[in-house]
């Protein structure tokens, strides 16, 4: 179970118990959490505002809690001058992802006349950098290992309804709901490009990416919320990049079509463990007239897993 979900367990025991004081219900809250990992559950989210290769959508889980996420990050790649050798390679993104989920009732039906309701949001703030070092491999392909830190603010917002609402914010705020926490990461990647001019006009670009990373709570509103935990992910990014015939500035506007794969070997995003990216762009060069980018690319996509939808419409600066 991911978000709310795996609170129903340890609040709905928690709560036949109410014959004990308000505070060994808190401490014995703050023991099963501990116990089934609930703070690791918002990794997915931190990987979301951490998003260095894909770009930030809308999805929707078709989970116990009906998850909805919205994810935001301004990724940005970067290399030393051109050079035949090995070359220094920047990346970083600044970014924020939100999920939204919802239980009609905590106590799923075991307390009648005491259901209640909550509505939660966690949120989370990050930013990444990283410095790797870009070496030729082969004709058209590169290899970079990585190195990666960052930091980030999650935060809860939670709201009660019904009958039962008063009981569970007593138990439960500032321990499983309505609580913030700073975390760290660290990790190390490695990074294959394959730049394969097809043409004059056409060109393709894949990208293979494998990351571990590893988080960690420094400053958190109770020891349930903290952890430190390893997650891993793997990407593959493929784009195919041609003419569409049209000019700006006199140079020449490119349509771009898109395809990835994102798996989870370790850690997953709400219980997604994998999922498929579909898109395409309009790339349209400026010019001079935009301070330190070349163009303005406008694009679309959408994502598909077992019981995962996503989607996204946007723009990025071109470098």
């Amino acid at each position: 179970m991911r978000g709310p979900a795996c609170l129903l367990v340890p609040l709905a025991c928690t709560s036949v118990a109410w014959a004990q004081s308000l505070e060994s219900l808190r401490q014995q809250l703050r023991t099963d959490l501990r116990q089934a990992h609930f703070a690791q559950t918002m990794l997915g989210l931190v990987l979301l505002a951490d998003e260095l290769e894909l770009s930030g959508a809308s999805y929707e889980i078709d989970n116990a809690t009906n998850t909805e996420l919205q994810t935001v990050s301004m990724p940005f790649h970067s290399r030393q001058s051109d050079g035949d050798g090995p070359r220094l390679y920047y990346e970083g993104t600044l970014g924020f992802a939100q999920a939204k989920e919802r239980v009609d009732d905590i106590y799923q039906g075991t307390s009648p006349g005491n259901e209640a309701a909550i509505t939660t949001r966690w949120r989370t703030y990050g930013v990444l950098g990283g410095l790797g070092v870009e070496l030729p491999v082969a004709a058209e392909w590169t290899a970079t290992p990585i190195v990666d830190v960052g930091v980030g603010r999650i935060e809860n917002d939670t709201d009660y309804a019904g009958p039962g609402s008063a009981a569970i914010r007593a138990l439960a705020d500032g321990i499983a709901f309505n609580w913030d926490a700073l975390a760290a990461t660290g990790g190390l990647a490695g990074r294959v490009d394959w730049r394969h001019t097809i043409d004059d006009e056409r060109r393709l670009d894949v990208i293979a990416r494998y990351d571990i990373r590893w988080t960690d709570t420094f400053d958190a509103d109770d020891s349930a919320q903290e952890f430190t935990a390893r997650s891993q992910l793997f990407t593959l990014h493929g784009d195919l990049t041609g003419p569409t015939g049209m000019l700006v500035q006199e140079k020449p506007v490119q349509w771009q079509a898109s395809a990835a794969f994102r798996a989870f070997p370790e850690g997953d995003l709400f219980g997604v463990d994998h999922y498929v990216q579909f898109g395409g762009a309009l790339l349209v060069p400026t010019g001079d007239r935009i301070p330190y980018g070349s163009g303005l690319a406008f694009s679309a996509a959408v994502m598909l897993g077992e019981d995962f939808f996503g989607w996204t419409i946007g723009g990025r600066l071109m470098f």
